[in-house]
């Protein structure tokens, strides 16, 4: 019930923003702009590749991480599904929403990344997911880019931790190693649009 419970909570408070920026444009008193055109994501892949340096430090630290069905993991490089999502094709505002989980552990602790969605509202982009029951901001997205091909777009950026994460990661290792912003790595979003 819990972990229901976030999804519905992330997945709410992601609507209520997008509709909430929507309402301001709508209620500025200069002429509002056409809305941009809203793209529905029926399915895709995201692909996160860890950097040298996050593999490097994975495995001096000795945590291992391993894909949780249906996510699929090849070297250091983690494939989710996308369950689906909406965004809008100008200001790239929406999210979207992925199946599978990411695991890390050592060998007496472990935590697990679930309900991973990618969502951008105005300048920010950010990457969150469930941890233990808690919906937590998990990364902040930088060099976010977009090239649509007919029904397929790529999506790319680079993703950093938050202080929250850090926090996660120095606790499962049992000091402090890591702090906000260290850059995890880089993603590619495979999509299929409507």
């Amino acid at each position: 019930m819990r972990r229901v419970s976030s999804r519905l909570v992330l997945f709410a408070v992601l609507a209520i923003g997008v509709l909430g920026f929507a309402a301001i444009g709508a209620m500025a008193k200069t002429p509002a702009k056409p809305k941009s055109k809203t793209v529905i994501i029926t399915g895709g892949t995201t692909t996160v590749t860890a950097s040298a340096a996050t593999a490097t430090f994975l495995a001096n630290h000795n945590v291992f991480v391993t894909a949780v069905a249906p996510a699929t993991m090849s070297g250091t490089s983690i494939t989710l599904p996308v369950k689906g999502g909406v965004v809008k094709a100008k200001s790239l505002d929406g999210a979207l929403l992925h199946r599978g989980a990411v695991k890390f552990s050592t060998k007496t602790k472990s935590v697990t990344l679930r309900h991973l969605t990618l969502y951008k509202l105005g300048k920010k982009a950010r990457l969150a997911g469930v941890v233990d029951g808690k919906v937590l901001n998990l990364g902040t997205i930088s060099g976010l880019k977009a090239v649509v091909s007919g029904k397929t777009a790529t999506v790319t950026g680079q993703i950093h931790i938050t202080a929250t994460v850090a926090k996660v990661i120095n606790k499962l290792v049992g000091k402090h190693v890591v702090s906000a912003g260290y850059v995890l790595g880089s993603f590619t979003s495979t999509l299929t649009l409507k």
